[in-house]
């Protein structure tokens, strides 16, 4: 082969290669390039709200009892029921004396509810339909003391459908009797009996009421009877300022004896116009975000105003006794107005064809025109209402924020 053919053979190889070194790279600048960018709808509830610094206020009464030395056991968690003379807490002269009292507790409540199980008089006179009707009932009552948080309603309702329950193998004929179990646990209680070397002392609830462990000297102060008297000036005062009182050494925790919590902010008087909306008796929507995202709903128990202080103190109401409701004190709360839900979708996505407000949503190989309405303008985003049927704005469309020569029904 001459010199001139090596030389156009060559050409021609390099031309073939950067022939199709520019046509991959095409390929894959058309595979990764768009000129459109997306991004994808959410839905989303937008609130009409301000927020709020307030406290709340309860009707309490300390707890005491001499407890130095000694471990305190608490029986009751913050905000649970308690009758009068319940046992709220006991005193154990040592951590040993806490866990043997403990299992005698349970194995003496295992001992009764077995005992229990295999009484005659109601196993003989009992079928199956009837134990399982019992059985559904119990269960029933049990969802409903749940609900409201009642722990002793809890407890009984546990040991009824315990007992149902091994009722129900005596009558199946999975079990004969309990007489072995019944022994063993005796024989278990009389052990740890004989480890206990100090008697426990028990702390007693003197009313009715909701009980919390703990006490932080605002138990005198910090009550609507005493706030709703005073000016605007002096609830914003008491709110920002009162120190709590210091708390006896003897104090093991606290007792709601009220059915209901106050809980008192301050709101200005100004253009907004938001405190012609309040009055006694309106109810109101608050989310207390440092306990729940759940919104509360409370009633207004009255109003302290001052016109000339540009100010109000409003006081408002609930009966939700569960957590932390009974032992916050100083909380950030929203006040909420209004909320309607929608659909959150950028600015840059919004675009005014023929006059109607809408925006472009890609559809498989296709740009298709939604009209939308506009409910609320943010920083970077709008929310729009939400609609039913075809040819709406969905959650998780994709809605093009850049591109030009947009059109509906455009191929892409």
């Amino acid at each position: 082969m001459s010199g001139a053919s090596k030389i156009v053979k060559t050409l021609l190889v390099s031309l073939l290669a950067v022939f199709l070194l520019v046509f991959v790279g095409y390929q894959i600048y058309s595979a990764v390039y768009s000129p459109y960018h997306t991004e994808t709808v959410s839905e989303l509830t937008h609130e009409n709200k301000i927020e709020l610094n307030g406290m709340f206020l309860r009707s309490e009464e300390n707890v005491t009892a001499a407890h130095k030395g000694y471990i305190v056991h608490y029986l009751y968690s913050d905000g649970q029921k308690v009758g009068a003379g319940g046992t709220v807490a006991e005193l154990y002269a040592s951590e040993s004396d806490v866990v043997n009292y403990e299992k005698i507790k349970e194995l003496k409540n295992l001992l009764s509810l077995l005992e229990e199980s295999q009484d005659q008089s109601s196993v003989l006179v009992t079928n199956a339909d009837q134990i399982n009707t019992q059985i559904n009932n119990k269960i029933k009552e049990y969802s409903q003391a749940v609900y409201n948080n009642d722990a002793d309603a809890i407890e009984r309702c546990k040991n009824d459908l315990q007992v149902l329950l091994n009722r129900r193998n005596i009558i199946t004929e999975k079990e004969t009797d309990f007489n072995d179990y019944i022994s063993q646990v005796k024989k278990e209680i009389k052990t740890l009996e004989g480890k206990i070397k100090n008697a426990l002392k028990s702390v007693y609830a003197q009313k009715n009421g909701n009980f919390v462990i703990s006490a932080d000297g605002f138990e005198k102060t910090a009550q609507y009877s005493k706030l709703s008297s005073l000016s605007a000036a002096e609830i914003e005062k008491f709110i920002n300022d009162e120190a709590p009182q210091s708390v006896a050494d003897n104090t093991i925790g606290k007792l709601i004896t009220d059915f209901d919590w106050h809980y008192v902010f301050m709101l200005p008087i100004d253009d907004s116009e938001y405190h012609k909306k309040i009055k006694a008796g309106t109810s109101l929507k608050i989310r207390f975000p440092d306990i729940s995202e759940k919104p509360v709903n409370v009633i207004v128990s009255s109003v302290a105003l001052s016109e000339e202080e540009g100010k109000m103190a409003v006081f408002v109401k609930s009966n939700q006794m569960t957590g932390k409701f009974c032992s916050a004190r100083r909380e950030k709360a929203e006040l909420i107005f209004s909320s309607v839900k929608g659909y959150r979708v950028p600015k840059s996505a919004i675009r005014i064809v023929d006059g109607e407000q809408g925006v472009y949503v890609v559809i498989g190989q296709q740009m298709m025109f939604r009209k939308v309405d506009v409910i609320f303008e943010g920083n970077d985003y709008v929310v729009c209402s939400a609609a039913n049927g075809s040819g709406t704005l969905k959650p998780f469309d994709d809605v093009i924020v850049k591109g030009t020569d947009l059109y509906d029904g455009k191929t892409i």
